[in-house]
């Protein structure tokens, strides 16, 4: 149950190399049986399409880190 929709959508994004990334809205989430707050690729750019990453695509870990919400990505990237 989610009692204010403003709270459960995306309000931050990062931009990687052309491309973005923020963390996956309640009604993506809900479509597709994922835990919200995932990282969700808006957008591939150019080093997320060069890692064949497609636009949509949920991302849970980078080297080997998980990446639960887009604060711990940021922090897998800057490593």
């Amino acid at each position: 149950l989610v009692a204010d929709l403003h709270a459960a959508s995306p309000s931050t994004f990062l931009e990687v190399a052309g491309g973005s990334v923020h963390a996956l809205s309640y009604q993506v989430a809900r479509n597709n049986g994922s835990a919200l707050g995932q990282v969700f690729v808006a957008e591939p750019g150019y080093t997320l399409g060069r890692a064949h990453i497609p636009k949509q695509a949920v991302i849970t870990q980078l080297a080997g880190k998980p990446t639960p919400n887009l604060e711990a990505f940021a922090s897998a990237l800057r490593t």
